[in-house]
């Protein structure tokens, strides 16, 4: 995990980001963080497969913000923000039930660490946003709006709803912020899982085949990973004030058929692709997932999947022009 923070003054509120998750979505976090602000930044471990282990690491994070916080002796020292960032999800879409167990054992660890945080620092305002998934609470139903009920087909599915409640049942001092984004899609090196776009760009420069878990017609709504974290970085202290939780979706409000997006990256690499179609019932993902325009926020201002695809073949090659592997 990730600590950002900054030096405060009598006039400017000290603030300080702990962001969990260092994936897609983690990554974009801090990329925003870093590129609109002038923090300093420490990596701190998190073990995310020992409990015993997650518990000792904790109480090194807590020390360190508890340390970092600048002590509120003065009563003229403006009031210190600190900004938790959930974007865990190793085990991803098909995770297994250990895996997802796994993940909620972290996160009540990350929680009770908030709380003791809280409890020693009563005056700081706090906040805790939720990376959840659309994805995984809503699959198989389409035109989802601000009232539907989320009806988890799958282990994560459930995780994520678990996750939700259990965050809305903690301190009524935390300030709550949950994002339900759809299908998310991003590169941040050759090493990381890759997605759809990003895999059929990739082995479509390389003229190579693609498996997909899916079928041509599976309706999925497609998010860049940046516009996330440049929206969860822009929403981190702007509402301090309020109490109320917030739940929105992160969707582009226009599904496109995996048809739709291999035409895409046709069209933006020059160049025909070619996929074969995996049919193991263990890795069945072919149901619609599509989320109603109406329910998207008045800020939430994502780019069209075509410049998103255009963006990662720009940085799929240019790592490899730089020689990355």
């Amino acid at each position: 995990m990730i600590v950002f923070h900054e030096h405060s003054s009598a006039t400017m509120p000290q603030k300080i980001v702990a962001v969990f998750g260092i994936g897609l979505i983690g990554t974009a976090v801090c990329s925003s963080i870093s590129s609109s602000s002038s923090y300093n930044a420490s990596t701190l471990p998190f073990n995310w497969g020992n409990p015993a282990r997650a518990e000792a690491d904790a109480e090194t994070i807590f020390g360190f913000i508890s340390n970092t916080l600048t002590p509120l002796y003065k009563e003229e020292l403006a009031v210190s923000q600190i900004a938790f960032v959930w974007c865990a999800g190793k085990g991803g879409f098909d995770a297994s039930e250990k895996e997802v167990q796994d993940e909620l054992v972290s996160f009540e660890i990350v929680l009770r660490l908030v709380g003791r945080i809280l409890a020693q620092h009563s005056a700081c305002r706090a906040s805790f946003h939720l990376v959840s998934s659309a994805g995984g609470l809503f699959e198989d139903q389409r035109l989802v709006g601000n009232t539907s009920e989320p009806k988890p087909l799958r282990y994560y599915g459930h995780l994520k709803l678990q996750q939700e409640q259990i965050l809305l049942n903690s301190s009524s001092s935390l300030i709550k912020r949950i994002y339900r984004p759809t299908s998310v899609y991003g590169y941040i090196g050759s090493g990381a899982r890759m997605g759809l776009i990003p895999l059929l760009i990739s082995n479509g420069l390389k003229n190579r085949v693609s498996t997909i878990f899916g079928g041509l017609s599976t309706l999925r709504d497609y998010v860049l990973a940046d516009n996330i974290g440049g929206f969860i970085q822009a929403n981190l202290f702007n509402a301090a004030d309020s109490q109320e939780a917030a739940t929105c979706f992160l969707a582009s409000g226009k599904p496109s058929s995996i048809f739709e997006i291999k035409l895409g990256v046709e069209k933006v690499i020059g160049k025909k692709i070619y996929v074969k179609f995996h049919t193991s019932s263990e890795m069945e993902n072919t149901a619609d997932i599509t989320i109603e325009s109406s329910a998207l926020q008045s800020d939430w201002t994502p780019i069209d999947i075509y410049s998103g695809i255009r963006l990662i073949k720009e940085r799929i090659i240019s790592e490899s022009y730089v020689g990355i592997k």
